[in-house]
């Protein structure tokens, strides 16, 4: 989940859209929201999808920085990462803190709702540092879908080390060589992108209606996380789709989750009505998404 504009190019539009519907899963599972009804439960569930889509696009992201000397690398790649989310995350951080002074010290206090970023960042430097020393793909990838497989079994659902069992799932579907359609040892990229949609089309149907159930079985649970989330998302990145109103929207998707942390004081304070406070984020992020695209296009003409 990390905040790229509008004006970022070579997106893949169906999973940008996917970013955000999970980030207003996660906003209706808080009940920041005008409505509640029994369907959609376990909300949490969407914090699942974020750390598998993490995990897809972890390895080609850490790929320049691993041939560097190991503490440059490392700070580069966490930097880098740090970067994309710094200012909703510090923002939302002073709110965290704002509301722990009403409770006893606790680290998960000193994170509330920003625990996914602490999780994230502690799996993220794991793998890293697995991945510089394993070089050999199939000890790499074996030894981490042990790691997860042992944590599903374990500690899940729910429980901790969530990161650890879900990120492997979207790492090795990554790894699953692309569905192509080729003649003559030429890869027709239309047809290609045609056959993944048509497959991710299905896939994200049976989600949906995982999703929408008001009770959700174990055997379901698993299915959503395990084999649902990296199927859509390993189709979906084979569709050559990019549309700027659906990239916008995907850059919505940390905001809404970072910014309920205003909303947590702001109902502590008193303020309880779910249709305000729906509209207060939804102010809240569109001022930011607005500052981030004025900020980007200024970047953009310095650079010219």
């Amino acid at each position: 989940m990390n905040t790229d504009t509008l004006i970022t190019s070579g997106k893949n539009a169906l999973i940008e859209f996917m970013r955000f519907l999970f980030a207003l899963w996660v906003l209706y599972f808080h009940s920041y929201v005008p409505f509640k009804n029994d369907r959609f439960s376990g909300g949490d569930l969407a914090v699942e999808f974020f750390f598998v889509l993490t995990g897809f696009f972890l390895i080609r992201s850490m790929k320049k920085y691993i041939s560097l000397p190991l503490k440059e690398g490392l700070k580069a790649f966490l930097l880098h990462r740090f970067k994309a989310i710094a200012v909703p995350f510090l923002i939302s951080e002073v709110f965290v803190l704002i509301y722990s002074l009403g409770f006893d010290f606790s680290i998960n206090f000193l994170f509330g709702y920003m625990w996914y970023i602490r999780d994230l960042f502690i799996a993220v430097t794991l793998f890293f540092l697995l991945r510089k020393y394993i070089k050999k793909d199939i000890l790499f990838y074996s030894l981490i879908a042990a790691a997860s497989a042992a944590v599903l079994i374990l500690r899940w659902p729910g429980g901790g080390f969530r990161s650890i069992a879900m990120m492997p799932l979207g790492i090795l579907a990554c790894a699953i060589p692309p569905v192509k359609i080729k003649k003559a040892g030429i890869t027709h990229e239309k047809g290609s992108s045609l056959l993944n949609l048509l497959c991710f089309l299905p896939v994200a149907l049976c989600g949906l209606y995982v999703i929408s159930k008001s009770e959700k079985s174990n055997a379901e649970i698993y299915l959503l996380a395990v084999l649902i989330y990296p199927a859509l998302l390993y189709f979906a990145n084979g569709v050559k789709f990019s549309n700027s109103f659906l990239n916008w929207l995907g850059s919505l998707s940390f905001p809404i989750y970072a910014f309920q942390c205003i909303l947590r004081v702001i109902e502590a304070a008193g303020l309880t009505d779910g249709a305000l406070l729906f509209i207060i984020l939804t102010v809240l992020v569109l001022t930011f998404s607005l500052w981030e695209n004025l900020r980007a296009k200024r970047r953009k003409k310095a650079q010219n």
